[in-house]
């Protein structure tokens, strides 16, 4: 039987050794004596730790300054936050409940989600229900609803053309695409 262990990766026993609250003499002398194989790495990891940085013992110059400044600009105007779309911040466990209510198959929220169902297609009886289910308006729905999709469509890396958002299509023929069966897409296509 053999009792030794799997072979651990030098960057694996760097990466605990990082993640230990102390890096000092003692952890560093505890992971040598159970890591000898990599010694110097581990060393040379430690030197690297408790070198004093010199840059930060002298104040930034008003350049180095404005450059951080601009460019802590540029992130802020990126990063301000998503837009607020309310059916992408569903979680699966939301977006299961929203489906079971309405009596509609996943994948219809799933084309709302992306943008492909045309929105004029859809009876307001049904707007007002998924606004409902989702706990916003009718009008912020359909405002999410018109914008385009959040999502960028995925595409293969061996494609000869660029990847593009499908076509929209009715609120009809997702029903049928989803194989809803006639008596409940004539209750989700009433107007009543």
């Amino acid at each position: 039987m053999n009792n030794e262990q799997p072979q651990i990766s030098c960057d694996d026993v760097l990466d605990a050794f990082l993640m230990e609250a102390d890096t000092g003499r003692d952890a560093l002398e505890g992971y040598l004596r159970k890591y000898p194989q990599y010694a110097v790495n581990l060393l040379d990891l430690s030197r690297e730790i408790s070198r004093s940085n010199d840059s930060t013992s002298t104040p930034l110059s008003e350049a180095d300054t404005s450059i951080i400044q601009a460019a802590w600009q540029r992130h802020a105007s990126i990063s301000a936050g998503p837009i607020d779309d309310p059916l992408m911040s569903l979680t699966p466990d939301r977006l299961n409940s929203i489906t079971q209510s309405l009596r509609v198959p996943r994948q219809i929220l799933t084309a709302f989600r992306e943008r492909r169902i045309i929105v004029a297609s859809v009876p307001l009886p049904f707007l007002q229900n998924l606004a409902s289910a989702m706990s916003i308006t009718v009008d912020r729905l359909t405002d999410v609803l018109e914008q385009e999709s959040g999502i960028v469509p995925a595409g293969s890396y061996k494609s000869d053309v660029k990847p593009s958002a499908p076509a929209k299509i009715t609120f009809k023929q997702t029903l049928i695409d989803a194989e809803v069966e006639a008596d409940r897409m004539a209750e989700l296509m009433s107007d009543e």
